[in-house]
Protein backbone atom coordinates (compact mmCIF):
# COMPACT_ATOMS: atom_id res chain seq x y z
CA UNK A 1 0.00 0.00 0.00
CA UNK A 2 1.26 3.53 -0.89
CA UNK A 3 1.42 5.96 2.24
CA UNK A 4 1.76 9.79 1.04
CA UNK A 5 5.51 10.09 2.59
CA UNK A 6 7.93 11.45 -0.25
CA UNK A 7 9.52 8.32 -1.36
CA UNK A 8 5.68 7.28 -2.26
CA UNK A 9 5.07 10.71 -4.03
CA UNK A 10 8.24 10.43 -6.17
CA UNK A 11 6.93 7.40 -7.65
CA UNK A 12 3.86 8.93 -8.58
CA UNK A 13 5.30 11.81 -10.01
CA UNK A 14 7.53 9.24 -12.24
CA UNK A 15 4.73 7.34 -13.17
CA UNK A 16 2.59 10.73 -14.04
CA UNK A 17 5.93 11.77 -16.43
CA UNK A 18 5.67 8.14 -17.80
CA UNK A 19 1.89 9.08 -18.97
CA UNK A 20 2.34 12.45 -19.89
CA UNK A 21 5.30 11.23 -22.27
CA UNK A 22 2.93 9.79 -23.99
CA UNK A 23 0.60 12.61 -24.96
CA UNK A 24 -2.19 10.41 -23.16
CA UNK A 25 -4.83 12.51 -21.41
CA UNK A 26 -6.15 9.38 -19.28
CA UNK A 27 -4.96 6.74 -17.11
CA UNK A 28 -7.14 3.80 -16.00
CA UNK A 29 -6.36 1.64 -13.31
CA UNK A 30 -7.94 -0.95 -11.63
CA UNK A 31 -7.07 0.16 -8.15
CA UNK A 32 -9.44 2.47 -6.70
CA UNK A 33 -6.98 3.72 -4.42
CA UNK A 34 -4.21 4.53 -6.83
CA UNK A 35 -6.95 6.99 -8.15
CA UNK A 36 -6.50 9.02 -5.14
CA UNK A 37 -3.07 8.87 -4.64
CA UNK A 38 -2.68 9.85 -8.15
CA UNK A 39 -5.43 12.59 -7.75
CA UNK A 40 -3.34 14.04 -4.60
CA UNK A 41 -0.40 15.21 -6.70
CA UNK A 42 -3.34 17.49 -8.86
CA UNK A 43 -4.72 18.72 -5.29
CA UNK A 44 -1.46 19.43 -3.91
CA UNK A 45 -1.58 21.90 -6.83
CA UNK A 46 0.94 20.47 -9.00
CA UNK A 47 -0.05 21.71 -12.38
CA UNK A 48 2.00 19.95 -14.74
CA UNK A 49 -0.66 16.73 -14.28
CA UNK A 50 -4.33 18.79 -14.14
CA UNK A 51 -4.94 17.63 -18.20
CA UNK A 52 -4.55 13.97 -17.19
CA UNK A 53 -7.90 12.50 -16.04
CA UNK A 54 -7.49 9.49 -13.64
CA UNK A 55 -10.14 6.62 -13.72
CA UNK A 56 -10.92 3.57 -12.16
CA UNK A 57 -11.51 0.79 -14.65
CA UNK A 58 -15.33 0.42 -13.15
CA UNK A 59 -15.71 4.25 -13.41
CA UNK A 60 -14.30 4.62 -17.12
CA UNK A 61 -16.93 2.01 -18.23
CA UNK A 62 -19.99 3.13 -16.41
CA UNK A 63 -18.97 6.05 -18.40
CA UNK A 64 -18.83 4.76 -21.38
CA UNK A 65 -21.55 2.91 -20.88
CA UNK A 66 -23.98 5.99 -20.00
CA UNK A 67 -22.93 7.79 -23.13
CA UNK A 68 -23.85 5.13 -25.45
CA UNK A 69 -26.80 4.48 -24.00
CA UNK A 70 -27.18 8.60 -23.88
CA UNK A 71 -26.58 8.25 -28.23
CA UNK A 72 -29.09 5.40 -28.74
CA UNK A 73 -32.87 6.61 -29.88
CA UNK A 74 -35.19 7.31 -27.33
CA UNK A 75 -37.21 3.73 -27.86
CA UNK A 76 -33.62 1.66 -27.75
CA UNK A 77 -33.15 3.16 -25.00
CA UNK A 78 -36.36 1.83 -23.24
CA UNK A 79 -35.42 -1.45 -24.04
CA UNK A 80 -32.01 -1.42 -22.29
CA UNK A 81 -33.05 -0.23 -19.46
CA UNK A 82 -35.97 -2.84 -19.30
Amino acid sequence: MMSCNENARALRVARMEEIKSTGADTMLTSCPKCVSHFECLKFEGDERYEDIEILDVVSFLAREVNAKKSELPAATQTEVEA
